[in-house]
């Protein structure tokens, strides 16, 4: 990309990428809030003009999704069903989004399963396929690397601040 704008402001089908995510997420929940970093004022506004009751989090130093979820973190209540999607992410459907929502289970993932996986956080798993960890990929061990299963698109579970753990640059 050749250009000054934040990635998630990037036009695609005469849209942001992050007005898609915002707007799909819409369909599901009115509650939204943006974990703000690189060129966060610019962003700021324009996530006012997409909507202006979607509130915004700091997050000063950009050190992975775990520490921006956590820097949200004061914005949400104890036990709160809680999504987190990436606003560089546009093709999700509003149809995944109510499927992860309306899950039974205490806490889903949505992820995907690549030939290459490089550049992806990947899902530590157990041998009934349950995740245990998600690891960025400069955190993993070379055993770790090899796995291709790698977290995606978003996360949906219930608020549990006590159970945060965050090790390196995570």
């Amino acid at each position: 990309m050749n250009t000054n704008l934040p990635k998630v402001m990037q036009p695609l089908g005469g849209q942001t990428l992050i007005s898609h995510v915002i707007n799909t997420a819409k369909a599901n929940s009115e509650d939204i809030t943006v974990v703000v970093g690189h060129q966060k004022e610019l962003l700021k506004k324009h996530l006012a003009t997409i909507d202006p009751n979607i509130k915004t989090a700091d997050q000063n130093e950009q050190l992975g999704t775990a520490h921006a979820v956590k820097t949200a973190s004061h914005l949400i209540k104890d036990g709160e069903k809680v999504l987190i999607l990436y606003g560089d992410v546009p093709l999700i459907s509003s149809e995944t989004i109510s499927a992860l929502t309306n899950s039974d289970h205490e806490c889903t993932l949505l992820s995907m399963t690549l030939s290459d996986p490089s550049g992806y956080g990947r899902i530590i798993s157990n041998e009934e396929n349950l995740a245990l960890r998600i690891i960025e990929q400069k955190d993993a061990s070379d055993e770790e690397k090899k796995n291709s299963r790698s977290f995606y698109w978003g996360f949906i579970g219930r608020w549990q601040p006590a159970q945060v753990s965050l090790k390196s640059n995570q």
